[in-house]
């Protein structure tokens, strides 16, 4: 089937381009253009270019194609549930609070080994309870605010 279908994927059959300057003409399909459109609507007008966003859907490409910094220093999620840097990044995020964070997205990237991130790194699920209270969905995309953006 991948070596019949080559030709298909040559011609991009059923594909459109990314809708973000950093896809660079990629294709992709066309539920994912929509998704990641809509998110990169919310995310510009939640706050400003050079505010960081905190990812925590597993979709760690979001930082490049959004073109956002990661509001905490270690953005893979997995990692975060080591005390010393969940601690870290509770800090960071104190100091230094995200324009949104994404809280999931492509199911089952939040939960790749069968664990949620809810148990995997509850402190920073808290906080971002806590702190964004809103939640929009965005395609597949579920992202927390502090406030409803314009």
């Amino acid at each position: 089937n991948f070596i019949r279908g080559w030709p298909a994927r040559l011609r991009h059959a059923g594909m459109v381009r990314y809708p973000l300057p950093r896809g660079r003409g990629i294709f992709t399909y066309p539920e994912n253009a929509a998704d990641l459109a809509a998110l990169a609507d919310l995310v510009g007008r939640a706050g400003s270019q050079d505010q960081p966003i905190l990812d925590l859907s597993g979709e760690r490409a979001l930082y490049y194609l959004l073109d956002r910094r990661p509001a905490v220093r270690c953005p893979d999620v997995s990692m975060l549930s080591a005390p010393p840097l969940m601690r870290e990044a509770l800090a960071q995020l104190d100091a230094h609070p995200p324009s949104v964070v994404i809280l999931h997205g492509t199911k089952g990237l939040d939960e790749f080994d069968g664990v949620p991130n809810r148990v995997r790194i509850p402190e920073i699920m808290a906080w971002a309870d806590a702190h964004y209270p809103v939640h929009m969905q965005v395609g597949r995309y579920d992202v927390a605010l502090q406030i409803a953006p314009p």
